[in-house]
């Protein structure tokens, strides 16, 4: 039996995401809605990507375990699986348009407090190609259900 709970209704979505490629900062904001469970011991949010965000057609889903471990997976024209653990370095599938790519995730940074109802999650890592430094990233994410007034910040 799941012991997953699903909570009923829509729920806002906002992502704050930032990247430094190369000493240039680059940073985007999407607010979409979605789906967000949680039981407790794992929490999952799921949103459709747009042209905002460069993955028009894609489905992300963040999940994030107890122990801290984050698992984002795209589906669709720009597939990728990227695992993001604290002072780990996974190796991962990204997949562009110019072809697919392993590229190493080092995560410095995870700050879960998602609850039943929503809440915030962050988290900042680094991404390596061939084991030269590419990009430094942060992600940080609000859930809140569909209705109830505004974000906190």
């Amino acid at each position: 039996m799941d012991k997953r709970k699903a909570i009923n209704g829509d729920y806002l979505i906002r992502i704050k995401g930032s990247q430094i490629v190369d000493r240039n900062l680059d940073t985007i904001e999407l607010s979409t809605v979605g789906s967000f469970t949680s039981d407790g011991d794992h929490s999952r949010i799921t949103y459709e990507e747009t042209e905002t965000t460069g993955f028009p057609g894609c489905t992300t889903t963040i999940e994030i375990d107890r122990n801290h471990c984050v698992s984002v997976v795209r589906r669709g024209p720009s597939s990728s699986h990227l695992v993001i653990e604290k002072n780990k370095r996974h190796l991962c599938h990204y997949e562009t348009m110019y072809g697919n790519v392993m590229i190493g995730v080092s995560c410095s940074l995870i700050e879960n407090n998602l609850k039943d109802n929503g809440g915030k999650l962050s988290f900042a890592y680094k991404l390596d190609v061939n084991s030269n430094h590419f990009s430094a990233n942060r992600m940080d994410i609000t859930v809140k259900k569909n209705g109830e007034g505004r974000y906190d910040n």
